[in-house]
């Protein structure tokens, strides 16, 4: 079943190809060209088929025959796959990409968390005000595009799909993330202090990681310190 998860996952890639092309720069849905054989398959069109495929891989193996939370999450993936485009191509976060995404997921709370719902709403809180902080001190200290108000509609979603207190394993992934990739990038010049790098894809890192292993990665980081009594 695994392969079947895997194979649909591969093939919503398309979808999510149409989507990346349309909505950044406002263009209507449309089928992508290699889909209608009138152009080649580029690059980015066929890396977004293969982290379909191993994203839904990495959600079987976690959620298996869970129907409600496999459905849910899936959503959520397919989402964070789409920003995670368009913000490596555009440095955008689309408001019609996003947005419905986190009413989705606050409808989705009580369905995903049952009873906990309401902490999974203080989780996307934690997680905006979080970065509205970064945003508002980053444009202070480094400029405006420091952070963009996408990657604190991202947070938001990333809370609300992570839950609380798995939200602030979704931050601190985010920021290691963030920090190792820029260190590595500064180190090999590929990037200067004054170059934009789009935070989106981090915090889709920290988001994914949360909502599939978050209450685990707890688990393991609290047994470093009860281990030993």
């Amino acid at each position: 079943m695994i392969i079947l998860y895997s194979l649909l996952g591969f093939v919503l890639g398309a979808p999510i190809n149409a989507l990346a092309d349309a909505l950044p720069l406002h263009r209507p849905l449309a089928v992508p060209a290699y889909l209608r054989r009138q152009g080649p398959l580029r690059f980015r069109e066929a890396a977004v088929h293969a982290a379909g495929a191993v994203l839904f891989a990495l959600l079987w193996a976690r959620l298996g025959t869970q129907p409600v939370p496999a459905v849910l999450l899936s959503f959520y993936t397919l989402v964070l796959l789409l920003v995670t485009v368009t913000d490596l191509e555009h440095k955008r976060i689309p408001d019609k990409a996003i947005l419905p995404a986190i009413v989705i997921a606050v409808l989705g709370a009580p369905l995903r968390f049952g009873d906990g719902w309401g902490l999974a709403l203080l989780a996307g809180l934690i997680g905006f005000l979080f970065f509205y902080a970064a945003y508002w001190l980053g444009n202070r200290v480094w400029g405006r595009g420091a952070l963009g108000w996408g990657d604190v509609k991202l947070a938001a979603f990333v809370g609300l799909i992570s839950g609380f207190p798995q939200v602030f394993v979704a931050l601190i992934v985010g920021l290691f993330a963030g920090g190792l990739i820029g260190a590595l990038l500064l180190l090999t010049r590929r990037v200067s202090l004054r170059t934009a790098i789009p935070y989106g894809p981090f915090i889709v890192i920290g988001g994914f990681c949360a909502m599939v292993w978050g209450t685990e990665i707890i688990l393991w980081y609290g047994g470093q310190f009860s281990g030993g009594g």
